[in-house]
């Protein structure tokens, strides 16, 4: 289930970057008292793009604790 776990949450992501372009939601424009700019709308587009090299990480990882999990080494020691 955990492809589609991710596949939903970059969907829902890619859903609302329309509206939070156009809203302007948790954007911080020039100029303010901080001298900075920050887009929220960015900020989700790199937090996808962070999906491509974290994904297949934690998959395997997963993997590796389920498999340590269920494995019979560790139903033996639980007895």
């Amino acid at each position: 289930l955990y492809p589609i776990g991710v596949t939903g949450e970059l969907l829902t992501l890619f859903g609302s970057l329309p509206e939070v372009a156009e809203k302007k939601y948790f954007t911080l424009e020039m100029p303010n008292p901080l001298n900075i700019g920050i887009s929220f709308y960015w900020i989700l587009i790199g937090s996808a793009l962070f999906y491509i090299p974290g994904f297949p990480q934690l998959y395997l990882y997963m993997f590796a604790q389920r498999k340590k999990v269920l494995s019979t080494d560790a139903a033996k020691k639980r007895q």
